[in-house]
């Protein structure tokens, strides 16, 4: 079972739309994918086109993880996120041994139940469940808006990353996803060329800046459903296609 987050500081990058449009563009290729919505806001769920059901917070009162998980598409569960998180971040604080290892206990019965992938959307910012995160997955995926303020939430991101990788050496970033790319907008050039020269192979092809993607939220679908002949829903079927063939090095 292959886990991936999908993770960076700055919020507004496309975390959201690329963890439910590459669960879906897996779990459509025959895969069994499990989407695990870790955001106090739980947006996952609008893509879907459904309704908040138990979120992780639940596990803390007995609730079995497999309740938590609602079938929204052939081959993937999903499992939502909500305001109750909130209060799994406080009652991980209140642990005395191994705080960062509270998702890796939470999540071990997907191990059994035969999943494929494990697709986990995040908060931006640094808290609880994002180191939590960073101690459970095997690869990470961090889309970067291609404008020059998310720079430092990129930065700063690497820096915490780094802090979590003096425990898990062999934990990296291993997409680098550039999104919004408006070929019109110099900065959006600049800021890609600054990608792809520091972080070299890792750098995927960019999701462009598409209207449609925003439009299937509202409507309760993923790019494939709602205009799968868009650039956006090309860009992420290539993005799918990258995720999974990726052999890790």
């Amino acid at each position: 079972m292959r886990k991936i987050g999908i993770a960076i500081s700055k919020g507004g990058t496309a975390k959201t739309t690329s963890a439910a449009n590459v669960a879906h563009g897996l779990a459509r290729r025959g895969h069994k994918v499990a989407l695990i919505d870790l955001d106090t806001q739980g947006q996952v769920k609008g893509f879907f086109g459904v309704e908040q059901r138990g979120t992780l917070a639940a596990l803390v009162k007995g609730v079995p993880l497999a309740d938590c998980l609602l079938e929204v598409r052939d081959n993937l569960h999903l499992m939502t996120g909500g305001p109750e998180l909130a209060e799994l971040e406080e009652w991980i604080s209140t642990r005395t041994m191994k705080r960062e290892m509270v998702l890796s206990e939470f999540l071990q019965p997907l191990e059994d139940m035969k999943f494929d992938f494990v697709i986990l959307d995040t908060a931006p910012g640094w808290n609880a469940l994002n180191v939590n995160l960073l101690f459970y997955v095997e690869e990470l995926l961090c889309p970067v808006k291609l404008e020059a303020m998310s720079m430092d939430g990129l930065k700063e991101f690497i820096g915490h990353l780094g802090q979590v990788q003096q425990y898990r050496a062999d934990l990296k970033m291993d997409y680098v996803v550039p999104t919004f790319l408006d070929r019109r907008e110099n900065q959006c050039g600049e800021v890609l060329e600054i990608l792809q020269n520091h972080f070299k192979s890792s750098v995927t092809m960019p999701i462009p800046k598409n209207v449609r993607l925003g439009e299937s939220f509202g409507q309760g679908q993923t790019i494939y459903e709602y205009a799968p002949d868009c650039p956006g829903a090309y860009a992420y079927n290539d993005l799918t296609d990258l995720v999974e063939s990726y052999v890790r090095k």
